[in-house]
């Protein structure tokens, strides 16, 4: 019998766009659903081999009463399971909200990003691997298309994503929420349903359960994996502008410390590139590898 589609994603990933070195201390960020959850038992299939060391993140938003309190116990109980250390914290989502003006999407996001970053440097750990799939990324572009975003909001998520001191990995990617789901089906494993993934109320999930099983529908059956190919093509169009910027700031830079910007040459400088910030940190050219593209 062959190896379920999820590990052969994940394996790809882990030899290609999201290598994580023999040995290396690894966080995984698990909600309890099916993605994160199956992201956690791949790496586990894989731990012996190279020889990581598993550490388990667990953020309970406080939006779900006791529910999001029985998910934290359960991830808690999976990791005991696995004989994994596993690090949980809570966070008051709603008050972050009301107090910083943000949706309870946006807050929730940043209380997580907080959690993600005190645990790494806790723990000294350079990498963070999360459960995003080719579903989220579809979601994302159509959010960020909505938004009027340019070509980097429209390339979806990176692979490796530079996170404070540590950097954030996305090694499913090419991965479908289903596959993650009958990856689980076919092992016998268990995962939490969070039935706020299904409040309308949120937008994502609006544009999850009604915008793109209708855009299939009515106008692309193969909606997805024509998103895929859009994003891996807006992909290297933003990273030549990437090096576009990154050759034209020497131009533009003053001496001295820290270094100034000659504001004379940016005008001579191609409309996309002014578009984009001139920071000191793109003075190195980008050399990506090919973005995974979701499969059809």
């Amino acid at each position: 019998m062959p190896p379920p589609a999820l590990l052969a994603h994940l394996l790809a990933s882990l030899e290609g766009p999201t290598p994580v070195p023999r040995g290396a201390r690894l966080l995984v960020a698990v909600s309890g659903g099916a993605d994160s959850v199956s992201l956690l038992h791949g790496l586990h299939y894989f731990q012996g081999f190279f020889g990581w060391e598993l550490h388990v993140l667990h953020l309970d938003h406080g939006l779900r009463g006791a529910d999001s309190a029985a998910d934290a116990r359960w991830v808690r109980e999976l990791c005991a399971g696995l004989a994994l250390p596993c690090h949980t914290a809570r966070a008051q989502v709603r008050l972050r909200a009301r107090r910083q003006g943000l949706s309870l999407e946006m807050a929730a996001r940043a209380a997580r990003r907080q959690f993600f970053a005190a645990a790494a440097r806790a723990l000294e750990a350079p990498l963070i691997a999360l459960g995003h799939t080719a579903d989220d990324q579809d979601e994302t572009l159509i959010l960020n298309l909505a938004r009027g975003a340019g070509l980097a909001g429209l390339s979806g998520y990176a692979p490796i994503q530079d996170f404070g001191a540590c950097q954030l990995l996305r090694p499913l990617l090419t991965a479908r929420h289903a596959e993650a789901v009958a990856f689980l089906e076919r092992c016998h494993l268990t995962w939490r349903e969070d039935a706020s993934n299904r409040d309308p109320r949120f937008l994502r999930n609006r544009v999850r359960h009604a915008v793109l099983p209708r855009l299939e529908r009515e106008l692309n059956p193969r909606l997805r994996p024509a998103l895929a190919r859009a994003r891996t093509l807006l992909a290297a169009d933003s990273a030549y502008l990437e090096n576009l910027t990154a050759a034209a700031y020497p131009l533009c830079r003053a001496p001295g410390r820290p270094p100034g910007l000659r504001v004379a040459p940016w005008p001579a400088q191609p409309e996309p590139v002014r578009r984009r910030p001139l920071l000191p940190r793109r003075h190195q050219l980008h050399h990506p590898g090919p973005r995974p593209a979701a499969p059809p």
